[in-house]
């Protein structure tokens, strides 16, 4: 009985992480992560663990995901297919900004505050960060992290072109100079002494 002949794959690899895991003196465990994508443009992920030892390989096991997205999809920052995370993520980006601006007008308009130069810059610098990958929108968080004013967005295109992250922070320094600027008011307000 002859076998049905199949078709030709042609895939390339758009992205390949590879880091050992559980290396030891005789044996390497590695995790390579892949996307492929196929001639028609659809797009897996791929995860292989690899086991070596000198010169000697062994695969371990091989997990394929396909992906309802086609490669086009998945490196384009487009609007179609909103979903709940990539709203939040929108309103984020927009919301980080205005009170950065706002708190740089009440710095500037408030006499109390000291050192003005030195707020003026911590208010630009926000911490802790949400990091969304704009295909699916999968999120991740970084606790320890810095951004400027907010936002920012940023597309890997080495070796090749991947998907879009967009970055959302906590503008937390911005929010700390309004909420003791409206403390100062109302104390003043009140006829107490303010900052």
């Amino acid at each position: 009985m002859a076998l049905p002949q199949a078709t030709p794959l042609t895939t390339k690899t758009v992205f390949s992480l590879s880091f050992n895991r559980g290396a030891g003196a005789q044996m390497v465990h590695v995790d390579r992560y892949t996307i492929e994508v196929s001639a028609s443009g659809k797009i897996a992920f791929v995860r292989s663990e690899v086991l070596s030892q000198g010169a000697n390989m062994a695969l371990g096991a091989i997990y394929v995901s396909p992906s309802t997205i086609s490669y086009a999809e998945f490196t384009a920052l487009s609007l179609p297919n909103m979903n709940t995370a990539k709203w939040l993520a929108l309103i984020g980006a927009l919301v980080a900004p205005i009170i950065t601006i706002i708190a740089w007008v009440v710095l500037y308009r408030n006499m109390a505050f000291s050192g003005k130069w030195i707020w003026a810059i911590a208010i630009a610098v926000s911490i802790c960060q949400f990091h969304l990958r704009w295909p699916d929108g999968a999120w991740v968080f970084q606790p320890l992290s810095l951004n400027l004013l907010g936002i920012g967005a940023v597309r890997s295109t080495y070796p090749i072109d991947g998907p879009w992250m967009l970055h959302i922070a906590f503008p937390v320094f911005a929010l700390y100079v309004i909420f003791q600027d409206r403390k100062a008011r109302r104390l003043a307000d009140s006829g107490g002494w303010a900052m």
